[in-house]
């Protein structure tokens, strides 16, 4: 457990400090369905037209499953209409 927490803390601070101010977001979330699960991740829009534009994710999902922690990854693409 304390691997995967200096893990996560490492890719968090690398994130942070390559973030492209524009084009970058970071999120952290909390979702209860059922279970607990805590969100950590990043996305970035992939160009600034006026067209639409894709939006590409990824996340690390933490939550437990039977009684033991997991980390989960997760990936999206979304279109952002103007």
């Amino acid at each position: 457990m304390k691997f995967y927490s200096f893990l996560v803390l490492c890719l968090f601070a690398i994130t942070t400090h390559a973030q492209i101010p524009d084009k970058t977001g970071l999120n952290i979330a909390y979702q209860y369905t059922g279970r607990n699960i805590i969100q950590d991740g990043s996305e970035f829009k992939t160009n600034t037209a006026r067209e639409q534009s894709l939006i590409a994710g990824t996340s690390m999902l933490y939550t437990s499953i039977n009684h033991k922690d997991k980390f989960l990854p997760e990936a999206n693409i979304l279109t952002d209409p103007k």
